[in-house]
């Protein structure tokens, strides 16, 4: 199964992504000879930001790329897709930052008259991140322009890591085709895959670089297997592994009760250097929570876990086994957890839901409300009645956060004897969970990237 996939420019060096303003042209041409997936450095450099659109490629492998002056002539009676990849900052690509109009404004004549009428469609695709700037408005946007461009709601497909989006777009009136696809849980199963079956692999390479945060320093990670953790129940654990990077509202909350109940039980780990960034936050957890020493201790004092510089990581390529072993839970708080539009509520899971499930750790999950019910859909277990996961079916955050610090806090009051026939108890979970994640690179070769593909050209109307 193919897929077609229009560009209006393409070079002897491959295409430039749809809809980017013609402006940049020259500088992707002086920085890169057309190469435009090798621009990143040369365009931020030139322009002094980040592409506002680019080509991800995690399609490339079952789709065909051509002019759309080419399909036109030559493959008048093709379905085809005008694809549009926003990047990084999703905002930009509604038009918010340097932008000055949402993007798909960009569109050529020629290939704005196929998707009206004829075997085009327009395929917005934003895999790469996902919860911020996903809101009413901006949304709105995209439908003001394909209303005013008589562009049918069946000829618009969105493909986001977001499993809310579907009916969010259905209660604003519009009958779009919405798919879910999380690339995280593709990227990080794949990671665990290589760091397991090849012993040389490393995530970044020599030569690693990641464009939101630079050069990234090479590194060996290492996975947990199930036999390892089964092996080390029983072995003096840590209660909670915690992991914060940014100091957003709910992660303040979670260190802030794990101090209560003692630091040196927990795996947690902070950088100080963030605390200038987030006052803000700081302010809004002190009216909730009076805790001034933990903020004082997070002020003054770094804790290191795996790695030292959080500015310069990204969720890839630093993975330690030793913190999941050593620990008996991890308490996962995920990007998004308190809702910036609670009327457009988005249903992003990042990177780290995925790490304790590909260290075979049990976890609790301080997501949006029915993440848990997402990841069971997917086919994924979770850890009820072992914890009580109805604060899954919270929408309210704080009575969702309250509900999980209760879980969390319990917890911490088990005894050893307890906490390790937790363990025992949920072994056959993690084991199962880890299994799915590791075998999900081929699944999705196969079985996934099929589902995918009727569902775009429309082949199986059951989808």
């Amino acid at each position: 199964m193919r897929l077609l996939f229009g560009f209006d420019v393409m070079t002897y060096n491959g295409e430039i992504p749809n809809c980017l303003h013609p402006k940049y042209l020259e500088s992707i041409f002086s920085t890169s000879d057309f190469d435009f997936k090798n621009s990143g450095e040369g365009f931020k450099k030139y322009w002094g930001y980040d592409w506002p659109l680019y080509n991800c490629g995690v399609w490339d492998f079952m789709a065909d790329k051509k002019s759309v002056h080419d399909i036109v002539k030559y493959q008048p009676n093709e379905k085809w897709f005008y694809l549009v990849e926003p990047f990084g900052n999703i905002e930009t690509f509604f038009g918010g930052n340097i932008q000055q109009k949402i993007l798909l404004e960009n569109i050529s004549n020629v290939a704005l008259k196929e998707i009206q009428s004829g075997n085009g469609y327009l395929l917005i695709n934003y895999i790469i991140d996902g919860g911020l700037g996903m809101t009413e408005n901006n949304f709105k946007k995209i439908i003001d322009f394909t209303k005013k461009n008589w562009i049918p709601d069946h000829k618009v497909i969105l493909i986001f890591q977001d499993f809310k989006l579907k009916e969010n777009l259905s209660n604003l009136g519009v009958n779009y085709k919405v798919v879910d696809f999380n690339l995280a849980l593709l990227s990080k199963s794949e990671e665990f895959r290589n760091t397991i079956e090849n012993p040389s692999f490393s995530y970044w390479g020599d030569e690693g670089h990641d464009p939101q945060i630079g050069r990234v320093g090479k590194t060996k990670s290492t996975v947990a297997t199930y036999q390892e953790f089964e092996n080390n129940i029983g072995q003096n654990k840590k209660d909670f592994l915690f992991l914060c990077r940014r100091w957003k509202l709910h992660r303040l909350f979670a260190m802030s009760l794990l101090h209560k109940l003692g630091l040196h039980n927990n795996l947690v780990s902070w950088d100080k250097r963030f605390y200038s960034e987030w006052q803000e936050t700081i302010s809004n957890f002190l009216r909730h929570d009076n805790n001034t020493e933990f903020i004082e201790l997070i002020k003054t004092t770094s804790s290191v876990l795996d790695v030292e510089d959080m500015v310069k990581i990204a969720g890839y390529g630093f993975e330690d086994k030793n913190l999941y072993l050593n620990s008996y839970l991890s308490l996962v708080a995920e990007t998004i957890f308190f809702q910036d539009d609670p009327g457009f509520p988005t249903g992003y899971l990042s990177e780290k839901v995925w790490k304790p499930i590909g260290h075979a750790q049990p976890f609790i999950l301080m997501g949006p409300h029915k993440s848990l019910e997402y990841l069971r859909n997917i086919g994924f277990k979770t850890f009820h009645p072992y914890i009580d996961e109805s604060y899954d079916e919270e929408k309210d955050g704080y009575t969702r956060l309250n509900k999980i610090l209760q879980e969390v806090e319990k917890f911490s009051r088990k005894s050893k004897k307890e906490k390790d026939e937790f363990l025992h108890n949920v072994k056959d979970i993690v084991k199962y969970n880890q299994e799915k994640f590791l075998f999900y690179p081929r699944y999705f070769r196969t079985a996934h990237s099929q589902l995918i593909g009727k569902e775009l050209l429309g082949l199986d109307k059951s989808i």
